[in-house]
């Protein structure tokens, strides 16, 4: 796909990742989980839901607790501003992809 996938800009170019996917299959095959959505409701929920769609009897997780995780820095609001007007296009077209509402 020549994305250039090890660049830490790329990796969040959600909707170029998945373009040529989405262009060979219909959207509704596709289940696409946001990471708030998991912190928020829990990772049971989300496995629920994935189980679900992929037609998989129920399974339940026994340590929802954090894995390969790290700690960083807060991130300055002059570089979130950056990056947030960085990603919008691609967040943009990602959201009507995939029928969700409420961007921004």
């Amino acid at each position: 796909m020549n994305t250039g996938s090890h660049s830490l800009l790329s990796r969040g170019m959600y909707e170029l990742q998945l373009r040529q996917w989405m262009a060979a299959f219909e959207p509704s095959r596709f289940l696409v989980v946001k990471m708030e959505d998991m912190r928020r409701d829990g990772i049971q929920k989300a496995v629920g839901e994935a189980f679900e769609f992929l037609d998989l009897p129920a399974f339940e997780i026994a340590d929802e607790g954090a894995k390969n995780s790290r700690s960083y820095e807060g991130m300055g609001d002059e570089v979130r501003v950056k990056l947030e007007r960085f990603y919008e296009e691609y967040d943009r077209k990602l959201f009507a992809k995939l029928g969700w509402t409420g961007w921004k």
